[in-house]
């Protein structure tokens, strides 16, 4: 209940350090292609009924990456790098 409450207030600081802890899975301050390929398929996953390919699952999680490599070419996402 807790990281609920946590999502619905104003801080977008805890916000965004909560959101970082949830992707950085291996939790070595990076968030990697990998690891985001596994939350965004857990999500789906947890939907259920909402039938989605394993390859538009790629989809999404590659256009976040084109996205921050337009602002930084890396194959990971730092914390610090959330603010822009």
């Amino acid at each position: 209940m807790q990281s609920l409450s946590l999502l619905s207030g104003d801080c977008v600081s805890e916000k965004l350090e909560w959101t970082f802890r949830l992707y950085d899975v291996n939790v070595d301050g990076l968030i990697s292609k990998d690891e985001l390929l596994d939350i965004v398929t857990s999500i789906y996953d947890l939907l259920g009924d909402v039938a989605v390919s394993p390859d538009t699952i790629q989809q999404h999680a590659h256009a976040v990456f084109q996205v921050r490599s337009q602002r930084s070419p890396t194959r990971t996402v730092v914390k610090s790098q959330l603010r822009e």
